[in-house]
């Protein structure tokens, strides 16, 4: 995770780390930290429907 979270500081607006990141927290149970990077990722991509439903999904209010 420590290799993702600097990947991250150094390529900011990389969708694939972000999706990761997102994808290992929720997995682990970490919500916040999932909701802060599914937050980050619907900033740069927002129209994107499969980044709203992820989104949805880590903040608990969509389908799983």
């Amino acid at each position: 995770i420590v290799v993702l979270k600097d990947a991250s500081h150094r390529h900011p607006n990389d969708h694939q780390i972000l999706f990761t990141l997102i994808t290992f927290y929720r997995d682990q149970g970490n919500r916040k930290m999932a909701i802060q990077y599914a937050k980050r990722l619907r900033s740069l991509l927002p129209q994107d429907p499969t980044v709203q439903q992820l989104l949805q999904q880590v903040q608990g209010t969509g389908a799983p």
